[in-house]
């Protein structure tokens, strides 16, 4: 697979004559749905080219079979026997070779691309590029170039653990909504049981939701929170965690919670906690985790991003990552909302402060207690930015929208490593939207592969572009745990 980004004037049908693609699978894979109409500047991924067709190749002089074989990374004999070529596989310049699509695809130059940045792109190397499109010194390349790309076997992929949070709305969707990502996940926490200020808890979901996340392999987790309907409430938080009775109650209502609807654990997201009560909760979960585990029940939690200790700030200040670390099974980091509704207009995760966060985080607890939270959402801000101008989130299909209904082109933040646009709605009022695409979701999957993670969790799978999931399942294989 490799992305795309959109020229203007580019057509489905343009892109997928110059990837060696088609244009249903470009359509699938990016859920598509107006593929009639693109938007500059938009990220796509093009899936590898369909198989059964050929790619013709003329022998140069000094090539050899082997050479070939080597260029295209396949079999010696597959290509020989492909072309009814007998032992010694004598060959001559000229001549023509059927070689199949999938050990070869087009690409097309883009303004700013160097041979370096491409042959880093498609993970191959710099002499493979050169000598299969025959470049000479100086190795010159122009946009609109059309260069060939040897897609060899799969590299090994590593294995990782998947989270996707889960809000029910409407039944039949969540269902739906299930079936199509559970595959992918290793755990699906459902958002969420909210405690009150006796220690109850009281939501209830639908019986078949946990069922049908079983049912497709996923681990379901019950989110235990101290969301009040509006906001994560400080108070109530403060409440829970310097009562022992009121704690204790929260506690023996989560595994009653656990086991009447057959949840494998628990994952808790106390957030806007004070930052005075940092010991208050890290007892809380020693506690809670003692219990879990006492029944065989998985121990997680949610903790807010941060790059040093920052035992006084607010948000922050309450997650004590040595302490936690050492306690639960794992921890849900959630480096995203740099850009927030509140402003001013920002990147929803820039990747150099995710990598601050992980980086951070690597100092005080082992690799396999960290799963790295990816947004797939954005923001859309009214300008000029104002506290009563509260963004707007929006999906990845709403904002592609957003750039074709105005005529805008999708920008590019080489530091945050995202997209963003600016348009003028019929009104005249000028916006500014930070969002998250196949190419930034791209760039922290890589970070999660370079630093040997655990996992990566996404909030939240009702906003999941089916893109990403193709991606992740080609990059890495997910553990399965059922």
């Amino acid at each position: 697979m490799s992305i795309y980004t959109v020229n203007p004037g580019d057509t489905l049908w343009s892109i997928s004559r110059t990837l060696g693609t088609t244009m249903q699978s470009i359509i699938k894979a990016n859920n598509l749905q107006n593929p009639d109409t693109l938007a500059a500047g938009q990220n796509l991924l093009i899936p590898l080219p369909e198989s059964g067709a050929v790619f013709r190749y003329v022998v140069q002089p000094g090539d050899t079979l082997f050479t070939i074989s080597r260029l295209f990374s396949v079999d010696v004999t597959g290509i020989a026997e492909y072309n009814n070529i007998s032992i010694p596989y004598t060959i001559s310049p000229g001549q023509v070779l059927n070689i199949p699509l999938e050990s070869v695809r087009r690409y097309r130059v883009r303004p700013g691309d160097s041979l370096w940045s491409i042959a880093r792109s498609f993970n191959i190397s710099l002499d493979q590029l050169i000598s299969l499109n025959n470049l000479a010194p100086p190795f010159i390349i122009y946009p609109g170039q059309v260069l060939l790309i040897p897609v060899g076997p799969p590299s090994p992929r590593p294995e990782i653990e998947t989270l996707g949070f889960l809000i029910p709305i409407g039944l039949q969707d969540t269902l739906q909504l299930i079936d199509i990502t559970g595959e992918s996940m290793t755990y699906i926490p459902v958002f969420s049981f909210p405690v009150n200020s006796e220690g109850e808890i009281t939501e209830e979901i639908p019986r078949n939701i946990v069922p049908t996340i079983r049912g497709n392999g996923a681990l379901p987790l019950a989110v235990i929170s101290n969301f009040d309907g509006t906001t994560f409430s400080r108070e109530l938080a403060h409440t829970v965690l310097s009562n022992p009775g009121i704690r204790n109650r929260v506690i023996a209502n989560t595994l009653v919670l656990l086991s009447r609807y057959n949840f494998a654990g628990a994952l808790v997201d106390f957030e806007n906690m004070p930052p005075e009560d940092r010991s208050l909760y890290t007892e809380f979960i020693d506690l809670l985790t003692g219990r879990l585990k006492a029944f065989g029940y998985i121990s997680s939690l949610a903790a807010a991003p941060k790059y040093a200790d920052l035992p006084d700030r607010p948000w922050v200040g309450a997650f004590d990552y040595a302490a936690l670390g050492a306690i639960v099974d794992f921890m849900f980091i959630m480096t995203y909302e740099w850009g927030w509704i509140g402003g001013p207009p920002n990147a929803i995760a820039p990747l150099p402060l995710v990598r601050r966060v992980i980086e951070y985080a690597l100092g005080l607890m082992p690799a396999d207690k960290i799963i790295m939270g990816m947004p797939v959402y954005g923001y859309d801000w009214e300008l000029p930015d104002t506290p009563e101008n509260v963004a707007q989130t929006v999906t990845l299909s709403q904002a592609w929208q957003l750039a074709i209904d105005y005529g805008s082109r999708i920008l590019w933040s080489d530091y945050a490593q995202s997209p963003y646009m600016f348009y003028t709605n019929g009104e005249g009022i000028r916006h500014e939207v930070w969002f998250e695409d196949i190419r930034s979701q791209n760039e922290k999957y890589r970070l999660a592969r370079e630093l040997g993670i655990r996992g990566v969790g996404y909030w939240q799978l009702n906003q999941i572009f089916i893109s990403t999931l193709y991606l992740l399942n080609n990059l890495f294989n997910v553990r399965r745990l059922l």
